[in-house]
């Protein structure tokens, strides 16, 4: 059985008693103050009685909001410094490359367009989202802004310290048929939100339709939300009569219940054209 004196020397020695001054550091009424934030670093708590039964006091160390504050920091340090490790992971089993995912909102020419409005809400509600297992499908001509607005939530949910995952169908196709499948399909299963990009435009085979079918029905099982862009039309999903195909969009639709169809010029044309011009006043 611990004695008192050794539960006074115990809990002064883990409290930091024992040179818990600082420069600056000041005492008050026989307390210790913190020079720096002017908090208390030491306390009177109830103690053991003595061998009479009298009640006893004793003076431990306590933490001043230097002390708070520095010990939150170091845990948010700590907590960063795991979850980067955990996208470098995901990353790199997804063979990701930084230019994937560069866009965010702040770089959006038209943010009070309706689908821009949407996936801001998507992110400001990550939370009813994440529990409902809602997805998005993006869907429509090239250059729309399907991997832009994709990107976007991609880029706001990581700054919120969700685990995401970014890869497309074809870049899906060519790991795992070179790769550890089983370490991507924990990538793919692993982030709290997965962005598969450009579905339909891997390879057309019965091999690949299958190999993407497992793919996708691996996330399907996680319950986690997914975002998928692709060319087809929803209807064209919705019509295609390939076994193969028709079980991957039948997928899609179930865990993408947002479908948000891309409209207009393409952007990408339009930047592109942009770029030229600005080449040749250049070269004038």
């Amino acid at each position: 059985m611990l004695k008192t004196s050794d539960a006074v020397d115990f809990v002064n020695r883990i409290a930091g008693q024992s040179g818990a001054k600082s420069d600056g550091d000041y005492e008050k009424d026989g307390i210790l103050y913190c020079g720096r934030c002017g908090a208390p670093k030491q306390a009177w708590i109830d103690w053991f009685p003595d061998k009479d039964g009298n009640p006893q006091k004793n003076l431990v160390r306590v933490m001043c909001r230097c002390d708070i504050a520095e010990e939150s920091a170091e845990k948010e340090r700590r907590e960063q410094e795991r979850f980067d490790e955990s996208m470098r992971s995901v990353r790199l089993a997804l063979h990701t490359m930084r230019d994937d995912v560069r866009w965010r909102f702040d770089q959006d020419d038209a943010p009070e367009n309706p689908i821009a409005r949407v996936c801001r809400k998507y992110v400001d509600q990550w939370g009813e989202m994440r529990a409902d297992n809602m997805g998005i499908l993006f869907y429509g001509s090239k250059g729309t802004g399907k991997t832009f607005y994709a990107s976007c939530i991609y880029n706001a949910l990581k700054e919120k310290r969700v685990l995401v995952g970014f890869t497309s169908a074809p870049n899906l196709m060519n790991i795992l048929g070179k790769w550890d499948k089983t370490e991507i399909f924990d990538a793919i299963t692993r982030p709290q939100m997965l962005v598969i990009d450009d579905l339909g435009a891997e390879r057309d085979s019965s091999y690949s339709a299958e190999l993407m079918y497992s793919a996708i029905d691996a996330r399907y099982k996680t319950g986690k939300p997914t975002i998928i862009t692709t060319n087809i039309d929803k209807d064209d999903m919705e019509k295609d009569e390939d076994l193969w195909r028709s079980r991957i969009y039948d997928r899609v639709t179930e865990m993408c219940p947002i479908p948000l169809k891309m409209q207009g010029v393409s952007r990408r044309g339009a930047i592109a054209d942009a770029r030229k011009e600005k080449a040749r006043e250049f070269l004038r």
